[in-house]
């Protein structure tokens, strides 16, 4: 189905487009492990640059207008991808359970990201540069970034329940 096909690409581009970008407060799932066995294996930590040095740079290198362009584009994207998730979740005929499996483990994907990088933009808020109207405008970004998440969550939720009656024989 070409809808699954787009909801994939969107997915595995959102949380490749976080993950290339460092909004993360904690490792992302690929540094975590590269870390992890990086000391077990040489005794080293092999994340080379720390998180909060990248929220340091991020904060000192953009300015709190490319930060809202970013958060901006960051709840748009996400927004598009909760919506093909549902649309795929609420899409008549069959889907095979396998094929689900794959949208959702590409829509948990992003869901990390988008979460890791939510965390992000909620500790670079408190930048002393900004003013009280900055930071109030910065805060709904954030609140409309949240709302974004959830829906993403509950659109994973929503091909997680289309898996289950696929495999109850409820659809198909």
């Amino acid at each position: 189905m070409l809808a699954q096909v787009e909801l994939r690409q969107q997915a595995n581009d959102l949380a490749n487009r976080l993950d290339e970008a460092g909004w993360a407060v904690a490792a992302t799932p690929a540094q975590a492990t590269l870390s992890f066995f990086g000391r077990l294996i040489g005794g080293a930590d092999t994340v080379e640059q720390t998180e909060a040095d990248t929220g340091s740079s991020y904060q000192s290198e953009a300015s709190f207008s490319q930060i809202n362009d970013d958060l901006d584009g960051l709840v748009i994207q996400t927004r598009t991808l909760a919506d093909q998730a549902l649309l795929v979740a609420s899409a008549d005929g069959a889907i095979e359970a396998g094929a689900l499996e794959r949208d959702i483990a590409a829509v948990e994907r992003a869901l990390g990201a988008v979460r890791r990088a939510e965390g992000f933009f909620e500790d670079i808020a408190g930048d002393d540069r900004w003013s009280e109207t900055d930071k109030a405008v910065f805060s709904a970004r954030l609140e409309g970034l949240g709302l974004v998440e959830a829906r993403l969550a509950a659109s994973a939720d929503a091909l997680a329940e289309r898996r289950w009656a696929t495999r109850s024989g409820l659809f198909g």
